[in-house]
């Protein structure tokens, strides 16, 4: 009887630590989606996919043409939906400079360096537009701006 309590004792263990795992993976997996409260609908739509050429890097759209530029206008409702199409991580925001630490701007991450999109995975952000000039736009996992992973985000008046 001593053996079978012990088995028993131990089948026991390995279901909690496996549901301990599922509500672990749960509340620590990952989120590719952000999602600032808007009362409309977005004023554009925007498209963007990583793209891996070796040990370049880069985003495009849709249809694979690059992407350096976004413009648009002050005020607008923004929804960029980011898709992951490379082999490695990546993860797309809009920051006031080219650095691996700068400050997001607009709630427009999608992904984080610590949490970023894996490949195939696709992410949505919108958020509205109330600062003109020119920002960036990066992926911010080290070594992938110097890469290519980079672009003007011009807000006009």
């Amino acid at each position: 009887m001593p053996k079978t309590t012990g088995l028993a004792a131990i089948i026991v263990l390995i279901i909690g630590l496996v549901l301990l795992g599922a509500i672990v993976y749960n509340v620590l997996g990952i989120e590719t989606t952000t999602k600032t409260e808007v009362s409309s609908e977005p004023d554009i739509n925007i498209y963007i996919k990583s793209i891996e050429e070796g040990v370049d890097f880069g985003f495009v759209d849709q249809n694979n043409n690059p992407f350096d530029d976004i413009t648009v206008n002050k005020g607008q409702i923004i929804k960029i939906t980011f898709e992951n199409s490379g082999t490695v991580p990546h993860n797309f925001r809009i920051t006031d400079n080219e650095s691996y630490d700068a400050d997001v701007l607009f709630d427009s991450a999608i992904g984080s360096t610590e949490k970023p999109l894996l490949s195939e995975e696709i992410g949505t952000t919108t958020f509205v537009v109330n600062k003109s000039g020119t920002f960036n736009f990066i992926c911010s996992i080290p070594g992938h701006i110097e890469s290519g992973m980079s672009g003007k985000f011009i807000v006009e008046e």
